[in-house]
């Protein structure tokens, strides 16, 4: 769902991550609220900051690896004790669009819950796009 308020824009979405063999990877909940100010519209009109929580809910175990942790954003590699645990992120993001077909962002992410039972400690990470 998204809504824009004036010069402010809003997500939100809520997914369900199923593994291709059921008994094998994990069923995770995935929840994420997005906001993005429109600032400095005349001055920099390719620039969008964003912020966002995301959460990650472990409905099911999985018997494919003997992991403790969850590691969901990155893949999903079935471990046997995550059911019932959560961990939820903050992010604060940036991108800026170069030309038409080319931009670069950077996101920091921390957890706001103790991620016991998954990996995600602070992050800072970039990339660029290449649209043809």
């Amino acid at each position: 769902m998204a809504k824009r308020f004036g010069n402010f824009h809003t997500v939100a979405t809520i997914s369900c991550r199923l593994p291709h063999h059921l008994d094998n990877g994990n069923q995770v909940l995935v929840e994420n609220l997005n906001a993005s100010p429109d600032i400095a519209k005349d001055i920099l009109p390719s620039f969008a900051p964003v912020a966002e929580v995301h959460g990650i809910h472990y409905m099911t175990d999985g018997n494919a690896v003997p992991f403790h942790i969850g590691v969901i954003d990155c893949t999903n590699p079935g471990s046997s004790d995550v059911k019932g645990k959560a961990t939820i992120l903050a992010s604060t993001a940036a991108r800026w669009r170069l030309t038409p077909d080319i931009s670069i962002g950077g996101l920091f992410k921390t957890p706001l819950t103790t991620p016991s039972n998954d990996p995600t400690l602070n992050r800072l990470t970039f990339n660029v796009i290449f649209k043809y």
